[in-house]
């Protein structure tokens, strides 16, 4: 299969931006995938081409236009970050941003804004490096495929909490960007049993239930079972299954508007902006977690970590209860 190849296109309007390319450039070659400062050209196959254009400065609907018509054209997905004079002029922006994700069906990502810089918002070299991986080769392991289909009797024993927790995920819409955004996940005997890279949760898509074997940290090996490549998450939980065997079920949302950007929420512990799909980050969870039976971790602009020593309905009865609560606080 060809590699990802991404066409950054930077604006640097507020000099921000001088080591990017640098860093795109180590991140790729690291992950294998390729960056070009070059435009991709119309015409030819446009599977795993990804436009990033870093524009840095506020929402034009031109820019919008030019980058939908390429779609399926000259490249198959396109990510922009745009910058802002001020919050309330970001606020305005989620309109015409939503319309935009939604004529593209989701092929289209716009970043919103995570740092404050003299008094405009942008997006942070972070954010931009972390969504350029996500959006091209999405995770950041080594997959090794044990066997392209996950055994009947694993499907049949986690597919009623899959159930579960996708009906949770959908009724209070749980996600960010789309329905493809986070993972569920549980303990099985033989490993992790966990949703694929950009499975739909609402609906369902259960055909995309894998099965995680091991990790191997040392090579950033990850061996599974199944038809397509497990959530990056998947690396974070197999650390978490290896400190912390009892740690049973697992939900990753984005619930921005509900417990991500909610600081009235009194529960869980919060933490600043972490890489994902790093072993780094499963063992500051499973320090986190540690003598504990239930916790939750919620990351500053990415999303927040359900986990558990205990599946079924008190699970979900607890995160019935977060839910309730977040909307409480968000009521009051």
């Amino acid at each position: 299969m060809d590699a990802w190849t991404v066409h950054l296109e930077v604006h640097d309007r507020r000099g921000l931006r001088g080591a990017l390319g640098a860093r795109a450039a180590e991140l790729a070659q690291r992950l294998g995938f390729r960056v070009t400062g070059e435009p991709p050209a119309p015409g030819g196959e446009p599977a795993r081409r990804l436009l990033f254009v870093v524009w840095d400065d506020v929402l034009d609907p031109a820019v919008l236009r030019r980058v939908a018509d390429g779609l399926g054209a000259a490249y198959e997905r396109a990510t922009i970050a745009f910058a802002y004079p001020t919050p309330e002029a970001s606020a305005a922006a989620v309109a015409h941003i939503d319309e935009a994700k939604a004529a593209t069906r989701d092929r289209l990502n716009i970043i919103r804004p995570d740092r404050d810089t003299a008094g405009a918002t942008h997006v942070s070299d972070f954010k931009l490096l972390e969504t350029m991986v996500a959006d091209s080769v999405r995770v950041k392991y080594r997959p090794h495929r044990v066997a392209s289909r996950v055994p009947d009797a694993v499907r049949r024993d986690v597919l009623p909490f899959f159930k579960a927790a996708a009906a949770r995920f959908t009724a209070n819409r749980m996600w960010h960007r789309g329905p493809y955004d986070g993972c569920l996940a549980l303990r099985h005997e033989d490993g992790i049993a966990v949703t694929a890279t950009r499975t739909r949760k609402a609906p369902l898509e259960d055909e995309r239930i894998l099965l995680v074997h091991g990790y191997d940290e040392a090579t950033n090996t990850l061996r599974f079972s199944g038809p397509a490549l497990p959530s990056a998450d998947s690396v974070e939980l197999m650390v978490l299954r290896q400190h912390l065997p009892e740690m049973r079920a697992f939900m990753h949302t984005h619930a921005r508007e509900l417990i991500t950007d909610n600081p009235r929420l009194p529960t869980g512990v919060r933490l600043s902006a972490r890489p994902y799909g790093e072993a780094s980050v499963g063992h500051e969870f499973a320090g986190l977690m540690r003598d504990r039976d239930h916790q939750l971790v919620v990351i500053e602009g990415h999303g927040e970590f359900f986990a558990a020593a205990f599946d079924g309905d008190r699970y979900f009865h607890w995160i019935d209860d977060v839910v309730d609560r977040a909307r409480r606080s968000l009521a009051g």
